[in-house]
Order: structure tokens, then sequence, then C-alpha cells
């Protein structure tokens, strides 16, 4: 009963089997190979689920299984279509992508199964990578909190240039200093004058004379210069005036151009800490062949075990074809001769019965053209006795119809 089923499986006829009892091991272990092949599948297919979606147990297991079932197809698929019917070399060229498409099929197999059994050493890696990564983030996410600091710093100066008034700037301070000296020298030599003219200080006599007129002289002298030095400063604040205005245009866009850059600096880095802490909170299957492949660049050794665990539920699942290759390569067996005639005397019997067909239908219409013929004499017939019986005048007609009629064998 297995015996029949694993055959089946391996893509035997059990009416042909029969006859051959010998090859029924050969078919029934291409069968196991197939289901064990497809067993490792499903258990694949499990752990993936588990590691990758976090799929609860029995979850996991129905989509092992309708995994596995598709492996089995797949793999029943590439060992029942090879055959040897167009020769050794057609059979081999035509399994090569068979086999590659094994080898796909192996590395997408033995993947979870590996990482599953090195679980324990990935998961300490898994910690170790985070670590780093936690390390790399943090310094890249400084430099980037620099940046956004050194930004608000420029804005600040920025607004403080675009905020600032001409009264500030050192051409229009200076002109004011040389406004305020003006106008204390003027106060003072003003001051002196009246004090002579007053006789209170320089020599004593009020009124007007010589020393009076020379103070008053050098007053007027020095309000001069402050009407010049007034001048000097208006102009200097008109010239800063016109100036400070490009300037200050210049940094509100500045600090624009500032402002958008320092928003996109700091949405990119809110971004990046949320997707940071996600993935932080995650190890699914890429994060584990990660670290696997860490390990293996750590420790030779684990990376031998690793290749080798890997090629064994690679050959595993390029088994099947590899055996079916071995077996066309070798001499037909019985089975495989009962099965070629089989499909001879199948062929053949086909091709005899739709010539079959074919006469009894060039038969069938020939007899329907002997049946359309010989009503149609026999309608000529009846129509031309109901003709003679009621008078003559209707028979000449009759007779050039019979005429006509002679190129189809009718009689006259």
């Amino acid at each position: 009963m297995i015996g029949g089923f694993l055959a089946r499986v391996g893509g035997a006829r059990p009416d042909l089997l029969a006859k051959t009892p010998t090859d029924r091991f050969r078919y029934a272990a291409t069968g196991g190979v197939l289901l064990t092949t497809a067993a490792i599948a499903a258990a694949s297919a499990a752990f993936a689920l588990v590691m990758a979606l976090r799929v609860p147990p029995v979850g996991a297991v129905l989509g092992g299984l309708a995994w596995g079932l598709v492996i089995l197809n797949l793999d029943r698929l590439l060992v029942i279509t090879m055959s040897r019917e167009n020769g050794v070399l057609a059979a081999v060229l035509t399994a090569l992508p068979r086999l590659a498409l094994a080898v796909l099929l192996g590395v997408v197999i033995s993947t979870p199964l590996v990482l599953r059994i090195f679980e324990p050493e990935v998961n300490l890696e898994l910690q170790v990578l985070a670590q780093e990564k936690q390390a790399a983030f943090a310094a890249d996410d400084r430099a980037r909190s620099d940046r956004i600091a050194e930004a608000d710093a420029k804005i600040a100066e920025w607004n403080r240039v675009a905020g600032s008034t001409v009264d500030g700037e050192r051409p229009v301070v200076e002109a004011k200093a040389a406004v305020d000296e003006a106008w204390r020298q003027y106060q003072v030599a003003n001051g002196e004058a009246q004090c002579e003219l007053d006789g209170t200080c320089g020599t004593g006599r009020a009124g007007v004379g010589q020393s009076q007129r020379d103070k008053a002289q050098a007053a007027e002298r020095a309000y001069d210069n402050y009407n010049r030095a007034k001048a000097g400063y208006e102009q200097a604040r008109a010239d800063a005036v016109g100036a400070h205005r490009g300037t200050v245009d210049a940094a509100r866009a500045e600090a624009e151009r500032l402002g958008v850059e320092r928003k996109s600096l700091a949405d990119a880095q809110d971004l990046d800490r949320r997707q940071f802490a996600q993935g932080s909170r995650e190890a699914g299957l890429l994060a584990r062949i990660e670290a696997l492949d860490s390990l293996t660049a750590k420790r030779p050794g684990l990376g031998s075990a690793h290749w080798v665990l890997f090629l064994l539920f690679a050959a595993l699942e390029v088994l099947p074809v590899l055996v079916k290759l071995m077996q066309l390569l070798g001499a037909p067996t019985l089975y495989e001769q009962l099965l070629a005639e089989h499909v001879k005397s199948a062929k053949a019997l086909e091709i005899r019965a739709i010539g079959r067909a074919a006469d009894v239908a060039d038969e069938r219409a020939e007899y329907r053209a002997e049946l359309d013929l010989a009503e149609a004499r026999r309608d000529y017939r009846r129509d031309l006795r109901r003709a003679e019986q009621p008078g003559e005048q209707t028979i000449p007609h009759l007779r050039r119809g019979a005429d006509r009629s002679r190129g189809v064998g009718l009689p006259r």
C-alpha cells in the first residue's frame, strides 16, 4: 500500500508497474525523496513565517503544509516531464533548466532551516549588530543635531542683521560722534564769548572788546564746524540707509533659506529616529540573514558549517532531478520499455481509430449521395407519369427537362 502510493508520487503508473515488480522500489524511493523534500520545505516555510511575520504556530504549520504541497507539485513536475524520447543529449540539455530551478528552490528552502539551527549564535550576533547600529546611529544623530544647532545660530544672526538699524553702523556712529564733539566745542567757545561779554571771565571787563570779538569769531567757527559735522552725519546716515536696505533683504532671504534647510534636517532626523526605533525592535528574516553573514565572516569554522548545511539541504532539493537524470543516462528499465511500447501502441490505436473514422465518414457521404440520386430519380419518374395523364401539352417541356438531366445520370 505505502510502496504503491510512493511509486505513484514518483510518477509511475500502477498498471504498468504491476508487470515490473523490480522497478517498484526505484519509483517508491523517488516518491519518498519527493515527500522528504516537501516535508523539509514545509518545515522551512513554517520557521520562516514565525521568524519573518511572527505568525502563530498553528498558522505557521498550515502555511508550511501549503508550501510543502507547492514544492511537491513542482518537484513532481520536474521529475515526470524528463524523458529519453529525444535521446540522451536532449535529456541532459532539458535537465539543466530543471537543475537550475531545483538549486534555486534549495536556496529558498535551506536558508530558514540553517537560521533555525544556528539560532542561539544568530541571536547573540543580532545583539552585537544592534549595539553597533545604535552607536553608528547615535554618531550620525549627533552630527545632524550639530548641523541643526549651527543652522539655528546662523538664523539668529541673520535675523539680528535683518532687524538692525543704520544707527549702529560704524560710519554713522563716527559721524554722530563728530557732531557731538563739534557741538561740545561750540558750546565751550560760545560760553567763553558770552562770559567775556559779561565780564565774568577773561579780561574781566564787560562789553565788546578785542578779546570778546576774538572769542565770538571762535564761537562762530565752532558753530560752522558743527554744521559741517551735522551735514556729514546726515549724508553718512543716508548712505548707510541705502546700503542697509540691500543687506536687510539679503539677510532675510538667507534666514528663510536656512530655515527651510533646518526644517528639512529636523524632519529627516525625526523620521530616522522613528524608523530606527521601529527597526531596533524587530529581528526579522533579513536581519537574521545579515547576522548569519556577519558570523560566517568573523568565524570561519561556523562559516564552513553553514555552507555544509546549506549544501545538504540544497542537495536534498536537487536530488530528485539528479536521480531522474542518472536514470535517463543509464539503460532503459523494463518499466520504461513497457511504457514506451504502451505509448507506441496507444499512438498506433489512435491513428487507426482516426483512419477508421475518416473511412466511415467517406462511406457515409457516398451513401448519402447515392440516396439523394435515387430519390431524385423517383421524383422525376413520378412527375413524368403525372404529366402524361392529362394531356400532351406538358410532355415536350418535361422531355426538355429530361434532356437537361442527362448530365446527372437521370433516365429520359
